[in-house]
């Protein structure tokens, strides 16, 4: 993904340097490593909360989903000082692919489940 986003940095700037090109793909790379951190850790709270059955565990989620969307959206439309893409498309739609996940995560979190039926063939069928 250095590679990819070097090469556009480089598009989008011909006049810069190899280390300014190097420079500036390092900031993205750790930027968008920071983000996937949080992300990571943000889910594995909220597996931890749901297998404690935590009351507030669809609404941390909630808001864990949406502060996801809201980044991969920023990292897919920020607009750079050249006035590209701050990030290649595919990087940014890599990033954002994550929230469909989330939006199903969220989705099954909050429905209710059925009450249990008894199986045919069980004393209490």
């Amino acid at each position: 993904m250095g590679e990819l986003i070097s090469a556009y940095v480089k598009a989008g700037y011909p006049a810069a340097s190899t280390s300014e090109v190097s420079t500036a793909t390092t900031i993205y790379l750790v930027g968008l490593a920071l983000v996937g951190i949080c992300g990571v850790v943000l889910w594995g709270i909220a597996i931890a909360a749901t297998r404690a059955g935590k009351w507030w565990t669809p609404w941390f989620v909630t808001s864990a989903m949406v502060v996801g969307i809201a980044v991969g959206l920023f990292d897919l439309m920020v607009r750079d000082t050249n006035g590209e893409t701050g990030l290649p498309a595919l990087v940014g739609w890599l990033g954002l692919a994550p929230s469909a996940a989330g939006v199903l995560a969220v989705a099954l979190l909050w429905i209710k489940p059925a009450a249990p039926r008894p199986m045919p063939g069980h004393p209490s069928y």
